[in-house]
């Protein structure tokens, strides 16, 4: 039996790669995250390439600020702010095995693109809301133009430990595949998406993403 989701099942119809609901109810699910059935069609919708970006990254300055900075992202988010991803890792997530970094207790991520000055004013809506909730972490904002140095200063001065995990980030949050995260999990420099078999690892996963309401208390 073939299901034809949204409109798909109506002749000729305009909105089916349109509007992914239909007339309801929507079953997608029921396909793309489980073996019920194979997904032979899908539709996926494109953003264009933006302007202009930058990446943020936070390091909290203790422990006790986790619960400030769930509060702060989710009201920047519920405020339309920014829309990207937001990427939360404790110290022992980020850090390599004998090998120090600048990371603290708690660490986000996230990315503004588009308009460049529309960029700008939410960064300063950024900065001051993390200001006004009293987070003493340190900030960084992360562009195209200091990607560039800090590689040729990589390759051609010294070596910076922070380049290639910052390099690779970016290109995630700019919707650019990266094997690196796979590697990271895996604990294995070789592991990709093509030769991974989860059956056949020894170890264990290094870390796990946890599903939790964007709520201080709960998180």
């Amino acid at each position: 039996t073939s299901i034809k989701t949204g409109y798909g099942d109506y002749p000729n119809a305009k909105a089916k790669n349109t509007y992914r609901h239909g007339i309801g109810p929507s079953i997608d699910g029921l396909f793309t995250q489980s073996n019920l059935g194979i997904v032979t069609q899908m539709t996926i919708a494109l953003q264009p390439i933006p302007s202009y970006y930058t990446m943020f990254v936070y390091f909290s300055k203790n422990e006790d600020e986790l619960k400030t900075l769930i509060s702060t992202i989710r009201a920047l988010k519920l405020n339309g702010v920014y829309h990207s991803t937001t990427h939360i890792a404790n110290k022992e997530r980020l850090e390599k095995p004998k090998q120090k970094s600048p990371a603290g207790p708690w660490n986000i991520s996230g990315m503004l693109s588009g308009n460049k000055t529309l960029v700008k004013a939410q960064k300063k809506i950024i900065q001051s809301q993390f200001a006004k909730r009293g987070l003493k972490g340190k900030m960084y904002w992360i562009t195209d133009k200091k990607i560039n140095l800090l590689g040729w200063i990589h390759k051609n001065i010294t070596p910076i430990k922070a380049y290639i995990v910052l390099k690779e980030a970016v290109k995630l949050k700019k919707g650019i595949p990266t094997e690196s995260y796979i590697q990271d999990l895996m604990q294995d420099p070789g592991a990709t998406s093509k030769n991974l078999h989860l059956l056949q690892q020894k170890q264990c996963f290094k870390w796990i993403s946890a599903v939790s309401p964007a709520d201080p208390e709960q998180v």
